[in-house]
């Protein structure tokens, strides 16, 4: 079973450096912080394959807020683990393909990306 997630808050709840790796070169057209985001998501879906729904919870904020595809709201990373957990018990998997333009925002040490 397939599941499509849209997640608009999935990125919002990580802590993204402006400054970035100096060390590391950007993937060509994509910023330092936009490298970074790029890694979280595959990180993200990853886990989320692996069925480790504590280990994609931890990606999210404490008082992370996610809006799901459905419409429906979940709030706090505790609910976040257990809605995980419930999607989980039908062996989901998931693909998150990269943000197109305008869908990655950084404000700071925080950011944004939107996409299903």
């Amino acid at each position: 079973m397939k599941i499509r997630m849209i997640a608009p808050v999935l990125l919002t709840l990580f802590a993204v450096s402006c400054g970035g790796d100096a060390g590391e070169p950007a993937a060509a057209g994509m910023s330092s912080d936009e490298q970074a985001l790029a890694e979280l998501r595959e990180a993200w879906a990853l886990h989320y394959n692996l069925h480790h729904a504590s280990m994609v919870a931890d990606y999210y904020a404490e008082d992370a807020v996610v809006l799901a595809a459905d419409g429906s709201v979940t709030e706090g990373r505790d609910a976040i683990a257990a809605d995980l957990e419930a999607q989980m018990e039908g062996s989901p998997t998931v693909t998150l393909p990269p943000p197109g333009p305008g869908e990655t925002m950084v404000f700071g040490d925080r950011a944004v990306s939107m996409g299903s």
